[in-house]
């Protein structure tokens, strides 16, 4: 916030785009910030006390004091205006592009020998285990199919977050151990793989900025079931 100005003084830069939500109050050139959502207000529990005091004390001011700020959808944005009151004509939504498509991806038979997945279908779910990705919901939903599709397994790609321990808890709890598997995280190569040998992509996100692995599945012709909610209909 101090320094990045000072810099950006010495170096005569011309403009400024902060990527990562925060920006500084002061710059000496024309700022655009990048504010991917507001989940530290919607879900605050998601964030340790010390990181969602400095949200809320940094991301407003500096989204008001910048020249325009770019949010991920049409519902990132309406977010934004509505709770850092901001002038909608500052702010302007800007659509990510999803993970590169790569030619490298691990073999089908290696990643369901690897990670016990059998031989029956996959539902592919690429999310931490935070609150608002709402996936205690999509494992009730998984053990309600599981009766009939014994065969079927659901993979949790992402890092496990807050609620992973609680995760693994109603797994054991609903009799679905060794059908959902959660991967932490994983490599480029075994994702690829992921995508390719999945029946589905579900994503029962509460709230996004955007929602990239929605259109990562899209992208790779996957079926995807997701939520009706904030920024996934317009993905």
């Amino acid at each position: 916030l101090f320094q990045l100005p000072r810099e950006a003084r010495r170096a005569g830069v011309d403009l400024l785009h902060s990527l990562g939500t925060t920006s500084p109050l002061r710059t000496p050139c024309p700022s655009v910030v990048s504010v991917h959502d507001l989940i530290y207000l919607h879900y605050p529990e998601t964030f340790p006390p010390a990181a969602r005091l400095g949200l809320k004390l940094l991301v407003g001011p500096g989204a008001r004091r910048a020249d325009r700020v770019l949010a991920l959808s049409e519902a990132a944005k309406r977010d934004l205006v509505e709770h850092l009151r901001l002038d909608p004509d500052r702010v302007h939504p800007v659509h990510i592009g999803g993970m590169r498509r790569s030619d490298e991806f691990t073999p089908e038979a290696e990643l369901r020998g690897r990670l016990g997945l059998g031989e029956g279908p996959v539902v592919l779910c690429v999310s931490a285990a935070l609150r608002h990705k709402n996936l205690p919901r999509l494992i009730d939903a998984f053990a309600e199919i599981s009766g009939s599709r014994p065969d079927a397994r659901l993979v949790l790609v992402g890092h496990h977050g807050l609620d992973g321990d609680a995760l693994r808890a109603q797994v054991v709890d609903r009799d679905l151990d060794g059908r959902v598997i959660q991967t932490g995280w994983i490599a480029d190569a075994d994702l690829e793989g992921l995508y390719r040998l999945a029946a589905c992509c579900a994503y029962p996100s509460l709230l996004e900025g955007f929602g990239i692995p929605v259109l990562e599945a899209m992208a790779r012709g996957l079926p995807v079931a997701c939520a009706d909610a904030t920024s996934l209909p317009e993905v």
